[in-house]
């Protein structure tokens, strides 16, 4: 898909210079990016039907890794070996440049297929990054329980605190303690008042 589009940008790279060649640049990539998104359909189809009870969101972002790259590097080649065509071959014909372009991409991505069932590759990587996110997914809960047993400390601090100062209102300042701590509204004023050096209510 890419390779059409990008002929003519090609052709004008040729004739005119580095323009056209950032033009073919753009239209390849997003031309690598459709490919892209249909090649990893099937990862994600393959990720949500897995019964693997371990699996997590890293599987998924390691086999879309190798995925983008396989997709990018086989259109890379494509349009590579197109523009080479294009520019040495002024008499070539656009049907065959394009063909020519989207059969070195297709060749290459089963390449690449072939060569990641052989090395595992795309399994490797959906371990890497199973691995690594429950690492992340253990350094967060680390990091949470440390934040609620700080919270759960201060708290515990705070409320042994406003304990102590409350038992030493009782104990040292009885007009003090009612002032903060009477249930009674009539009581607390009069407290306050008589702390003030007032008569009080009663």
């Amino acid at each position: 898909m890419s390779y059409i589009s990008s002929y003519a940008d090609v052709m004008s790279a040729r004739a005119g210079g580095g323009t056209g060649a950032a033009s073919a640049a753009r239209s390849a990539a997003k031309g690598n990016f459709i490919g892209f998104i249909i090649a990893a359909s099937f990862d994600v189809s393959d990720f949500v039907q897995s019964e693997d009870p371990e699996k997590n969101w890293g599987d998924l972002l390691g086999a879309l890794g190798v995925t983008f790259a396989k997709v990018w590097a086989a259109g890379f080649a494509g349009v590579m070996i197109a523009g080479a065509i294009a520019a040495s071959a002024a008499a070539a014909p656009v049907i065959l440049v394009v063909g020519i372009g989207f059969g070195v991409s297709i060749v290459v991505g089963v390449l690449l297929d072939k060569i990641d069932q052989w090395l595992a590759v795309k399994e490797r990587a959906s371990r890497i990054g199973r691995v690594f996110a429950g690492a992340v997914s253990r350094g967060l809960r680390a990091i949470t329980a440390f934040i609620e047993e700080i919270a759960t400390n201060v708290d515990s601090l705070l409320d042994q605190w406003y304990a102590d100062f409350e038992q030493h209102l009782r104990e040292n300042d009885p007009l003090g303690h009612c002032a903060l701590f009477c249930s009674d509204p009539l009581d607390q004023l009069d407290a306050w008042m008589r702390g003030m050096g007032g008569r009080g209510v009663y």
